[in-house]
C-alpha cells in the first residue's frame, strides 16, 4: 500500500493521524480536500508532502477543466493573480499558467 496515490481521478492517502492503533485511508476529490488534510497532517513527510502537492496540481486541473471550480472555492481565493486561468483557452498569458510576480512597488501581484 502507498502513503499517497492517484486512483481515479482522486488523491488516496493513508490517513497519518490514525496511526498506528488504525489504517484508514482518505479519498480527496478536491483541492480544498487536499488542503485540509494536510492543514490537519493527515500527510506527513516531506516526500508524501511533495507527491500531495503534485497531485493537488492535478486535482485543481481537474477541478477547472470539468468545471467543478465555483466563485467561491478557496484555493481560487489564493490564487496571486488578478484573473483566473479559462480552462477553454490552451494558454494564458502567452503560454504560461504561472501567476505574475508580485509589483516591487506595492507588493500586490497585479
Amino acid at each position: 500500500m502507498r502513503t499517497i496515490d492517484w486512483r481515479d481521478g482522486r488523491v488516496v492517502i493513508v490517513d497519518q493521524t490514525r496511526l498506528p492503533a488504525a489504517l484508514r485511508t482518505l479519498e480527496l476529490t478536491s483541492v480544498d480536500e487536499l488542503v485540509d488534510a494536510i492543514a490537519r497532517l493527515a500527510v506527513r513527510g516531506a516526500p508524501a508532502l511533495g507527491a500531495a502537492g503534485a497531485l493537488g496540481v492535478v486535482l485543481a486541473v481537474d477541478q477547472a477543466l470539468s468545471g467543478r471550480v465555483g466563485t467561491t472555492s478557496g484555493w481560487w481565493h489564493s490564487w496571486p493573480s488578478c484573473e483566473r486561468p479559462d480552462p477553454r483557452r490552451s494558454t494564458w498569458r502567452g503560454g504560461s499558467i504561472a501567476p505574475r510576480a508580485a509589483s516591487p512597488k506595492d507588493g500586490r501581484p497585479c
